[in-house]
């Protein structure tokens, strides 16, 4: 009896000290470090926002550790870590120098882009047409589109074409003078597929050119096609030119300054 006793109260004993030593943990901790505030998210949850520094308790083994700016630029980093045990993992993002980075690729891929659409410019505008007659050069195209009398002026201003940096939209007498001299001649298409009466040497994507012209007073002019005479009015505004079918609609328009409806392109001169 008494051997039987003493079993059970030596197996009491080994419970007892079993209970009292320390069981293995089964969490660990991520000592996570940015050089910038940031989005945390880990195993595709998001945990909250970190700044400089933020610890979290997660379990033991493998997890995926992302952060991610917020602003004008999108940056991510990830890491896989592995805890294995109660000792503190560290973490560590750079996602300042990353979000740097990108801004200085921004910057340059938007300057390349500018850089491109001037070279394009350059080499659409690099013929030149010399009229014999008044000794006005003229750019071998227009600026390809449709645009406002404001938009015209500023855009031949400019203009830098064969060294020259003084380019200007003619005035409308010139441009009445132009058309005179190539009215009698057959239609041609435009880059559009629109007929007009074609200028010698220039590509044109429209078939109406705005003058320098404003009026500001009444007064008159003839068309240089039909020979009608007929009144400019008195607001004030731009005139532009058509080179090509009006069907019986006025030949020279007069249009507000900012108008883009039935307006012309801008095909520049000088001097």
């Amino acid at each position: 009896m008494r051997g039987f006793l003493s079993l059970v109260l030596a197996g009491c004993s080994v419970a007892a000290l079993a209970a009292q030593q320390p069981q293995p943990s089964t969490r660990g901790t991520l000592w996570i470090r940015v050089d910038q505030s940031a989005r945390l998210i880990i195993n595709r949850e998001t945990v909250g926002l970190v700044d400089r520094l933020r610890v979290v308790s997660v379990p033991l083994g493998p997890h995926v550790v992302r952060v991610e700016s917020f602003g004008d630029i999108d940056a991510a980093l990830e890491q896989t870590v592995v805890v294995s045990s109660d000792q503190p993992v560290p973490v560590t993002f750079n996602l300042g120098s990353r979000v740097e980075q990108l801004r200085q690729a921004r910057t340059l891929a938007a300057r390349a882009s500018r850089n491109e659409r001037a070279a394009a410019s350059i080499a659409r505008f690099s013929v030149k047409v010399t009229d014999t007659e008044t000794g006005l050069e003229r750019a071998g195209q227009d600026n390809g589109s449709r645009i406002s009398w404001t938009s015209a002026v500023a855009f031949c201003e400019s203009l830098v074409l064969g060294g020259a940096d003084d380019w200007r939209l003619p005035t409308v007498e010139q441009l009445e003078a132009l058309l005179a001299s190539v009215a009698s001649r057959v239609m041609e298409e435009n880059w559009n597929g629109e007929f007009w009466y074609a200028v010698p040497g220039v590509r044109a994507s429209h078939t109406r050119f705005w003058s320098s012209s404003r009026a500001t007073t009444a007064s008159t002019f003839t068309d240089p096609i039909t020979r009608r005479e007929i009144r400019r009015p008195s607001t004030l505004g731009a005139f532009s030119v058509g080179f090509g079918f009006t069907e019986g609609a006025t030949r020279i328009l007069h249009s507000d300054v900012e108008t883009t409806t039935g307006a012309g392109s801008a095909l520049c001169v000088r001097p």
